[in-house]
């Protein structure tokens, strides 16, 4: 492109376009126009110097800006955003200013805006509910007969305003969208684009029932709340999944516009994270975390409820994964002691003095790597419950210790002569048959009789038959709302295989799987190919003949007694068998046969 063409195209855009010298001196390397000698200052063929005076005021503060911009950046660019300047003429014109840096090259443009500017800003503040603020100023022009330039500042007030106005909204994180007589949006702020995932572009001037992505019916109740009176409005509760999968919940307030009667503010209230919040505390009721209803885990709540009352030690044997852990956490939340602390130990694969420095502490020196006094967790734990996991793998030096704490209740530091008083209760865990290691001579029987006061015998989740299907809903439950994703339920094979599945791993496993599976999962309805590779098809019943039955879960009737019937019948009478297909526990199904006089 020549020369000419660039400083007739540069004449055309209104646009100067200088160089930097030093300091507040610029070389003019374009055309200038007429309004531009106005806010030169001591022209010379040479340089020229930007005029720091009237009118020009807001052009002097945005160089002091960029003189900050150039003595810190290399590259990039600096935007003044438009202002109001008064030209040779005596008129007021739009100007704006841009500085650039381009290595050690720093550059300034100016640039003088139509009246189109002024017209789609005007189109921006009616549309932000400025237009009444305008017809008062006009009202007050004729009034007051003011003079034309103290008409322009007071423009500029309100519309400094209305921008403190607009950034004020942008910062609460309530959705606000106000409304016009035909239903059009004429303002929404950030929170309220956040919460329906679409920019401003995409709102402002549209029809909301269009362009709010509600549920119908929340549509159909916000219309009729627009249309009531104050005094008869109530709010709205709602729920929004997003194209990103998102759910939102919300409370949606109408208000009128306290400044035309004919219009509404509409207030968007996020409280996903209260109905979050609600929906744990209604999941998991007064349990710490205990799920099932056979007749073994029924007995475990009563063996519970029972032993929390008491003092006494505890021992808890199952296999790894039955939940041992949550069992102490239980008798510790139903006992005396629940306001105190509950301090956990794995006893497992930790040396003798290890082990001894972090049951009971030590003393500074004693050995080394001891730099400082340490309580030890039986001190931790005081007034409290101390649980020793996996304690048929405690050395046996630690076992002598163990014993000499439960039978004197006190405690003596590594590197200390002198004892310490403890007040806890000791709950034991292990997987192994304790007596069988007595036997062999790994595990001392005074510690045995000691801890055996009490037992609870946990079962593997292969003899939890029925309560595979209340775990499962659990767990899907759980990592769906903590992942985030709409997954529903399990398809016929997907379940057909978990319930052919041995599950050696029991709880953690199956708590391991649906994890897994959700993660996986690209739909509502975990697929076969969404669980891990062990949970194969071979570990059960044949493929042809579990996934017609579990298929037909799918087409019962609709009223429950024939669902019932219709279930017996599908399993040739077996109950358990029927109280599965229909995901139900055998004691739920039993007392639903009752209710219907079904024998």
């Amino acid at each position: 492109m020549s020369d000419v063409i660039l400083h007739d195209l540069l004449l055309a855009m209104n646009t100067v376009v200088m160089e930097r010298l030093e300091g507040d001196k610029f070389r003019v390397i374009s055309p200038a126009p007429n309004w531009f000698v106005p806010l030169c200052d001591r022209p010379t063929p040479e340089h020229v110097s930007i005029h720091p005076g009237i009118g020009s005021s807001f052009l002097a503060h945005f160089l002091e800006e960029a003189k900050d911009f150039w003595a810190t950046h290399q590259h990039g660019e600096l935007r003044s955003g438009p202002w109001s300047e008064r030209t040779a003429e005596g008129k007021t014109g739009s100007l704006e200013a841009m500085a650039f840096a381009l290595g050690t090259t720093h550059i300034l443009t100016i640039t003088k805006h139509g009246t189109e500017l002024r017209e789609r800003r005007a189109m921006l503040q009616r549309a932000r509910d400025n237009q009444l603020v305008f017809e008062r100023l006009e009202r007050a022009q004729r009034a007051l007969q003011l003079s034309e330039r103290k008409n322009h500042e007071l423009i500029a007030q309100l519309e400094a305003q209305q921008a403190n106005l607009v950034a004020v909204l942008n910062q609460l994180r309530v959705g606000t969208v106000l409304l016009d007589p035909e239903n059009l949006i004429l303002l929404i702020n950030r929170s309220c684009q956040r919460i329906v995932g679409r920019e401003e572009g995409q709102l402002l001037g549209h029809d909301w029932r269009r362009v709010l992505p509600f549920p119908e019916t929340t549509k159909t109740a916000l219309q009729a709340m627009l249309k009531r009176p104050a005094e008869e409005r109530r709010r709205i509760s709602t729920g929004l999944e997003l194209p990103d999968r998102r759910n939102y919940w919300m409370e949606i307030d109408v208000q009128d516009d306290p400044l035309y009667s004919d219009r509404h503010v509409v207030f968007l209230y996020d409280i996903s994270e209260v109905q979050d919040l609600r929906r744990v505390i209604e999941e998991r009721g007064d349990t710490v975390g205990m799920l099932g209803e056979c007749q073994a885990m029924l007995r475990v709540s009563r063996e519970i409820s029972e032993l929390g009352r008491l003092d006494t030690t505890v021992l808890i044997e199952g296999e790894t994964g039955t939940g041992k852990e949550l069992v102490a956490r239980e008798l510790h939340a139903v006992s005396n002691r629940n306001g105190k602390p509950f301090v956990a130990v794995n006893c497992a694969g930790l040396s003798e003095s290890l082990l001894s420095s972090q049951l009971f502490g030590h003393k500074k020196g004693s050995f080394t790597g001891a730099v400082a006094d340490q309580k030890g967790l039986f001190e931790a734990a005081q007034g409290g419950t101390l649980f020793l996991d996996e304690i048929g793998d405690m050395p046996p030096a630690v076992q002598a210790s163990l014993l000499r704490v439960l039978q004197e209740k006190e405690i003596t530091r590594v590197g200390e002569t002198a004892p310490r008083r403890i007040d806890v209760r000791i709950v034991a865990a292990t997987h192994q048959d304790l007596r069988k290691e007595v036997s062999s001579e790994r595990f001392r029987s005074d510690l045995l009789y000691r801890i055996q006061v009490a037992r609870i015998q946990l079962p593997p989740l292969r003899e939890r038959e029925d309560d595979l299907s209340i775990l499962s809903r659990s767990f899907l439950r759980e990592f769906r709302e903590a992942i985030n994703k709409p997954v529903l339920s399990f398809s016929p094979d997907a379940w057909r295989r978990l319930t052919a599945h041995h599950w050696p791993g029991n709880v953690r496993e199956l708590r391991s799987v649906v994890e897994f599976a959700v993660i996986r999962c690209r739909g509502a309805t975990i697929q076969a190919e969404d669980l891990p590779p062990e949970i194969d098809h071979c570990s059960g019943p044949t493929l042809s003949h579990q996934t017609q039955q579990t298929q037909d879960i799918f087409h019962f009737p609709v009223d429950e007694k024939e669902r019932l019937k219709s279930a017996l019948n599908r399993t040739g009478g077996n109950r358990t068998a029927a109280a599965r297909l229909l995901g139900i526990s055998r004691a739920t199904f039993y007392r639903r046969l009752a209710d219907h006089g079904i024998s």
